[in-house]
C-alpha cells in the first residue's frame, strides 16, 4: 500500500488538476492524505468535494499554521501505507507515477526510489527537467555519497514509512526547504 501525502496552503487554483492526476493513477491501492495548513482560500472545499466521491481522499486541517513540514508530519502520522509519496498541491503527475515508484521498490526490498520530473513555466513549456540514471545504490556505498545520487526533494521519491518512524525523523515546522533539512537523515538510515 502507498500513502500519498500532500501539504496544502492556498492552492485552490491548482488543486483540482492535482487531485485529478492522483485519482487517475494506474495503481489504485492508494490513500491520499491532504494536510490543509490554514488555507484562507477554498482549497479545503475542493478537497472535500473530491473526498465525497472517492473514499481514498482524506482531509486534515491544521490550526495553527505549521508550514509544509508540519502538514507532511501530520500525513506521516495518519498514513496506513508501507510506503509514502509526497506531492505538492500545485503539482500534477503522470498516470503511472505511483505505480512506477512502487515497482522500483522491488517488492519491498528497496527503501527509497526516485524518478525524473519536469518543471513547466506558466505557459506550459518545459523550463527544465531531471532524468536520473537508472541504477541501484546499495548499502555498500558510503552513506555520505548517497546525497550525490539524488536531488533534495520529497516529491520525486517513494519512501519506506519506517525510515521516518523507526528513526524518529520529523520534518521541521514553520519553514520552507524542510526536505533539504530532512533528506540527509533519511538517506543515512
Amino acid at each position: 500500500d502507498v500513502s500519498i501525502i500532500v501539504p496544502i496552503f492556498n492552492t485552490e487554483r491548482y488543486i483540482a488538476r492535482w487531485l485529478d492526476s492522483i485519482l487517475a493513477q494506474r495503481l489504485s491501492d492508494i490513500e491520499i492524505i491532504c494536510g490543509d495548513d490554514c488555507s484562507s482560500d477554498k482549497s479545503s472545499h475542493v478537497v472535500r468535494a473530491f473526498a465525497r466521491n472517492d473514499s481514498r481522499v482524506h482531509l486534515r486541517r491544521h490550526t495553527p499554521n505549521l508550514g509544509p513540514g508540519g502538514a507532511r508530519n501530520t500525513g506521516i502520522g495518519l498514513a496506513r501505507g508501507e510506503y509514502l509519496v509526497f506531492i505538492d498541491s500545485d503539482d500534477y503527475v503522470d498516470a503511472n507515477f505511483v505505480e512506477c515508484l512502487s515497482q522500483a521498490t522491488d517488492g519491498g526490498r528497496i527503501d527509497i526510489a526516485t524518478c525524473g520530473y519536469r518543471v513547466f513555466d506558466e505557459t506550459g513549456l518545459t523550463e527544465w527537467e531531471c532524468a536520473p540514471e537508472d541504477r541501484i545504490v546499495d548499502n555498500s556505498v558510503r552513506k555520505s555519497m548517497l546525497w550525490g545520487v539524488t536531488h533534495p526533494h520529497f516529491c520525486d521519491k517513494i519512501w519506506r514509512k519506517s525510515l521516518f518512524l523507526d528513526n524518529g525523523i520529523a520534518l521541521p515546522t514553520n519553514c520552507y526547504w524542510e526536505d533539504v533539512f530532512s533528506i540527509p537523515s533519511l538517506l543515512y538510515h
